[in-house]
């Protein structure tokens, strides 16, 4: 049995409701691109294990997804973060995977101000706006990307230069401090 090449789409971004729903950010694309999709591999701690479809409904590049067997809030969440692929011989005829967008997951983020500030652990399109994700202070930030935000991409040295908007990470772990 010949192995199959898989390729990320997008990760789980939380859970929805508590009955077992996940929502789906797709990388590239929108969501609806992957509704004949009858499983996703999800990276459950380094091995890709397949999840069956029960019912899929999409809005723009997310989706709101119950995987059969996943039907309580506390196996969703088990889900939450997890990387999300699909076979490449699977993939949507439109899908296209934007190499240079995905080569800086991993680079450092280094803001002009506060200097290193953690590494580049994903990449989302929302509607209309491109985000960078990424930890700090054992909390998920997310940043948007536009003019202002990004500086300059430094492959080499695998660094991402930006300039974090003034109270934006007080934002997400203000609500840890308390």
């Amino acid at each position: 049995m010949q192995e199959k090449i898989l390729t990320e789409i997008g990760f789980i971004r939380k859970t929805q409701g508590f009955n077992g729903d996940i929502i789906l950010a797709v990388n590239t694309g929108n969501a609806e691109d992957f509704l004949d999709s009858k499983y996703f591999f999800l990276n459950m701690d380094g091995s890709m294990v397949p999840f069956f479809v029960e019912e899929f409904s999409a809005e723009g590049t997310q989706a709101i997804i119950r995987f059969e067997d996943v039907n309580t809030h506390a196996a969703a969440v088990a889900l939450v973060s997890k990387k999300v692929s699909l076979p490449n011989d699977e993939l949507p005829k439109n899908f296209h995977q934007d190499d240079d967008l995905k080569s800086i997951i991993g680079f450092s983020i280094i803001d002009s101000k506060k200097g290193v500030l953690g590494a580049v652990k994903d990449i989302a399109e929302t509607p209309g706006q491109l985000m960078i994700f990424f930890d700090y202070a054992n909390t998920e930030v997310m940043l948007p990307v536009n003019d202002q935000t990004l500086l300059k991409v430094m492959k080499k040295k695998k660094e991402v230069h930006v300039s974090i908007p003034e109270g934006l990470l007080e934002v997400f772990t203000s609500s840890r401090k308390k």
